[in-house]
Parts: C-alpha cells; sequence; structure tokens
C-alpha cells in the first residue's frame, strides 16, 4: 500500500510533525532533539541560495530551513562524496534495509503512490507531507527524505494513493483494473516486465518492430497499433471475462506471467527502453496489473466509444489462465502497418 503508517516510527512521526515549523514550536524543538542525539552534537549552519541548511556530512543528515520553517529533512542511505550512509535507517522505517534491491525494498514498505526520477513517493495517512525515496540508476537506494508539499500536490497524491488502493481491492477481489496510457505514437504493449529485453541500442522503427516480434513470439510481451499517431489517451480496463460492450475489433495473444504480473506501456516508454544500457524495464508500479503466473490468453478489445468514456479510446484485455492448453505465443502485432 501506498501508506506507510504500519512501517513508520515514532521518530519519523516526530521528524514529520516537524515540517512546515519553525524553531519557537515544540514540534521543530522535538524533532532537532533526536537529530542531536543522532549525531552526538550540533549542525552545522549554512546559508544555500536564501534557504538555511542544517548539516552533519559525517552522520549523513541534511536539514532545509526556507522562511524560516523547516522544509526538508534528508538522510542519506548511502555514502557518497559530500556525506557518509546515515547509520539509522530501521529507526525511521521498520525494516528498511539500504542494501536491499528496489523490488525487495517495494515488497517491505509497499508499492509507491508513483515512482518519477527515480523517487519512489509515500505518504502517511493524516500527514500533511510526504515522504521519498531515491535511487541511483544502478538501483542503489540512496537516500530517504522527509519533504513539505504544498496542498495542491499533497492533494494530487493523495488522489493517486487513493486509487493505488482501490486498485489493489479490486485486482484482490477480482473485479476490472483500469489504467489510462497517455500515448503520442497510437502504439500500445503489455508485457512481462520481469522477462522483456528492453535494451536494443541503435535501433529505428524495423528493427524496434523486428524486437517486438521476437518479444511477442517468446512470449514476453503483446503489442499493437492502437490508433494514429497522435497524441490520445487510451483507457485500458484488464478483466477475467469480457464485458457486454460491443467492440470494434479484438486479437488474441499468448503471453507469460512470469511472477504473477503484466505491466502496461506505451511506445515512448518502449524507446526509452531499447536506449537505455539496462536489460530490464525500469519499474513503474502505475502500470503494473496483477495477474496469474504463468501462461494467459489475452483477448485486446478494441471497444466502441462512447460519450460516457473518460478516455478518447477504450480498450479491454481479457486474462484467461490458459492451463494444459496448446496455444502457443507467435511473433503477430496487433493491426500493425508500417510507418
Amino acid at each position: 500500500m501506498p501508506f506507510l503508517d504500519d512501517r513508520a516510527t515514532t521518530e519519523l512521526r516526530t521528524l514529520m510533525a516537524a515540517l512546515s515549523t519553525g524553531p519557537d514550536a515544540p514540534e521543530y524543538a522535538a524533532a532537532l532533539a533526536l537529530v542531536h542525539a543522532w549525531v552526538g552534537g550540533e549542525l552545522d549552519e549554512t546559508d544555500d541560495a536564501g534557504s538555511t541548511r542544517l548539516l552533519s556530512p559525517s552522520h549523513g543528515i541534511g536539514l532545509r530551513l526556507n522562511g524560516g520553517r523547516l522544509a526538508s529533512i534528508a538522510f542519506e542511505l548511502t555514502a557518497n562524496p559530500e556525506f557518509e550512509a546515515f547509520a539509522h535507517p530501521a529507526q525511521l522505517l521498520s525494516g528498511l534495509d539500504p542494501s536491499a534491491s528496489k523490488s525487495e525494498v517495494r515488497t517491505t514498505l509497499g508499492q509507491p503512490i508513483e515512482s518519477a526520477y527515480d523517487n519512489d513517493w509515500y505518504l502517511l495517512d493524516g500527514v500533511d507531507a510526504a515522504v521519498y525515496l531515491g535511487w541511483r540508476s544502478t538501483g542503489v537506494l540512496q537516500r530517504l527524505v522527509l519533504v513539505n508539499r504544498d496542498g495542491k500536490e499533497l492533494a494530487r497524491l493523495r488522489r493517486k494513493a487513493a486509487k493505488v488502493v482501490e486498485q489493489a481491492a479490486a485486482q484482490a477481489a477480482g473485479r476490472p483494473v483500469r489504467v489510462e496510457v497517455p500515448e503520442e505514437d497510437g502504439i500500445l504493449g503489455i508485457v512481462d516486465p520481469d522477462a522483456y529485453r528492453a535494451s536494443l541500442p541503435d535501433w529505428d522503427f524495423a528493427s524496434l518492430t523486428r524486437h517486438l516480434e521476437s518479444e511477442s513470439a517468446a512470449g514476453r510481451g503483446v503489442f499493437w497499433m492502437a490508433g494514429p499517431p497522435e497524441f490520445a489517451t487510451y483507457g485500458i480496463e484488464v478483466r477475467t471475462t469480457a464485458s457486454d460492450r460491443p467492440s470494434e475489433r479484438e486479437s488474441e495473444h499468448v503471453v507469460r506471467a512470469s511472477k504473477g504480473r503484466l505491466r502496461l506501456v506505451g511506445y515512448g516508454t518502449l524507446t526509452m527502453a531499447a536506449d537505455s544500457a539496462t536489460e530490464r524495464l525500469d519499474d513503474d508500479p502505475d502500470a503494473d496489473v496483477a495477474v496469474p503466473a504463468g501462461r494467459l490468453l489475452l483477448r485486446i478489445r478494441q471497444l466502441t466509444a462512447t460519450a460516457d468514456d473518460d478516455a478518447e479510446i477504450p480498450f479491454e484485455i481479457v486474462v484467461q489462465k490458459l492451463g494444459k492448453r496448446r496455444a502457443k505465443a507467435t511473433a503477430q502485432l496487433a493491426w500493425w502497418t508500417k510507418r
């Protein structure tokens, strides 16, 4: 879940309560006393472009004040040229292990509300501040930051958190899960993120098409041309049975979910992954859908759009476990045309 309430320690709550307060507030005094206990003394004070920074590089801690109010508290979890590593990460979040992989940390803490620019964002229920974990591109957990966010941004994160909770409940109950994919090239896919081979150096459209055919034939993904090469929002509902809505066209494919999840992707995600030197797709929990592990039959249905649709172009993906049926994955890319 995107809320850290089950993992948040008393120390973390003390620190978060101090955000947006100033030196005269008891919450600020309690947080500073806690930090002083960790560092064994006072913090170094510096001025940084109008902000005040309170630092202890040898203990991996940095506080920032804007306009005399506490804006953020950062803990470096991996040593870098400017800071040593903070020695007590489990005193912030129970069970947090900075040496663990991203997937292991997410198993411990739950899926984040969103993951952007190598930062995983979380909330505490009822707390007007946010927590993010900053990752290096190499997959190393670099820092944990408590940060004061403005009202609009907190409201946006809370809406996303509610959606994550709703989708998790839907998946657990076997109800349809809806994901929106903004896409400007009209190409969509659903892949096994734990198996899809992402990197394709020096690609062009022809070589990427061949790559997608190869991945499709290996059962690592399904790809289709969903619309014209212009920006549109595709509303995709993943279901175990088809709805009674009429469809414009349908296509069936076989895919494997090696770890019980599939990921919806657009052409932009596929091309950025092709440019990457890493073999796997970057994590994107917002686009993941839980499915039965193993071989699956997917029926892609482009629905007849109505005025009630939130998205411009609606789709359904009907997921069924294949079991012992002999259907095989193929290189077919649905509704594909040359560009």
